[in-house]
């Protein structure tokens, strides 16, 4: 009886750890092509984060871009991963003309490769690259009049 257990705890943990290395391969981070973040400008931060909360019931955490700054980021209740964030439109960003929007973030694994096909097919590059926390990213208008934003993650420089 004791033999049983013994497997059975083997391929509880085989099974755990299956698991596991599938939640991590299918974080957003890590899929080519998949939308792994959404950026909200918002004209009023509290009224959109009162709204996620009382519609989707997402969890909220906040940070600090930089001094004066706050973003909120989206979690939803079910989830593993935060999928989204919302920042106020401050003056500064209205007087360069940004208007409440919303950006999606398009993974890719190599910035430098899929910038030059999104210049050849027609993108015009809108702002960046920047690079933030070790990822690299940068804004294009694409064809169809569409607004998105390419994101390498776990970005080195020396790439």
């Amino acid at each position: 009886m004791a033999k049983i257990y013994k497997y059975g705890f083997y391929i509880l943990l085989l099974i755990v750890i299956a698991g596991a290395v599938f939640c991590a391969k299918m974080c957003p981070t890590k899929i080519e092509g998949i939308h792994s973040w959404l950026e909200f400008y918002s004209s009023d931060q509290a009224k959109t984060v009162s709204f996620f909360e009382n519609v989707f019931e997402v969890k909220v955490t906040s940070t600090d871009l930089k001094e004066g700054v706050e973003y909120k980021i989206f979690t939803p209740k079910k989830g593993f991963f935060p999928y989204a964030g919302v920042m106020q439109i401050d003056e500064e960003m209205a007087k360069q003309g940004l208007t409440p929007q919303t950006t999606s973030y398009i993974t890719t694994k190599c910035y430098k490769s899929t910038d030059k096909k999104m210049l050849a097919n027609g993108a015009t590059r809108v702002w960046g690259p920047m690079i933030v926390e070790e990822m690299k990213m940068a804004g294009y208008s694409i064809p169809g009049d569409l607004y998105i934003a390419i994101v390498e993650y776990n970005y080195k420089e020396s790439e």
